[in-house]
Order: structure tokens, then C-alpha cells, then sequence
């Protein structure tokens, strides 16, 4: 939780528009639930609780710490949206 708020202050406020959210948290306290969806491409969160959802912007600097117990784990992580565009295009010139 720490890496995601410190990623929030160091925002610089803007957001592409791609939002194709590979990382998620979810933060349980007293049983109410927030959870954090976080595009590290575009550079934007969406916060969303029992109260409704936000948006926020976040920097990449401690992506990290949320990818790297994920790869240690063995999970392969979903392509980015750049992999994506790169593997179609592929395909298609096959």
C-alpha cells in the first residue's frame, strides 16, 4: 500500500488515455474494500469502494514492488498494451 500512495503523491497529475490496467489491489480495513486498478502505461488509477470510484494519477517509480513478487511467483504478467499492438501487427503480416 505504501508503494501505491507514494506513486499517488509523486503523480504529476496527468493521464494518457489508454488505461489498460494491469495491476490490481485490494485493500481490506474493518471490512470495507477499496480496490486499486492501476495502468502503469497511461499512468492512471482508478480507486473504487462502497462510497464509488475515482480517478488518480500515479508514477511508475515503485511499479516494482508491485511486479516483482508477482514475476518471483512465477505469474506471467498480461502483455502491455504496446505488446499487444506489436504481436497483432505480427500476425498479421504473416
Amino acid at each position: 500500500m505504501q508503494a501505491i500512495e507514494d506513486g499517488m503523491y509523486e503523480g504529476d497529475g496527468s493521464v494518457a488515455s489508454c488505461f489498460w490496467p494491469r495491476h490490481g489491489v485490494r485493500v481490506v480495513t474493518s471490512g470495507k474494500a477499496v480496490d486499486y486498478v492501476i495502468c502503469y502505461e497511461c499512468l492512471g488509477m482508478g480507486v473504487f469502494s462502497d462510497e464509488g470510484q475515482t480517478g488518480q494519477s500515479i508514477s511508475r517509480s515503485h511499479q516494482k514492488v508491485l511486479t516483482d513478487p508477482l514475476t518471483a511467483a512465477g505469474i506471467k504478467l498480461a502483455p502491455s498494451m504496446k505488446e499487444k499492438k506489436e504481436a497483432s501487427r505480427s500476425a498479421n503480416s504473416n
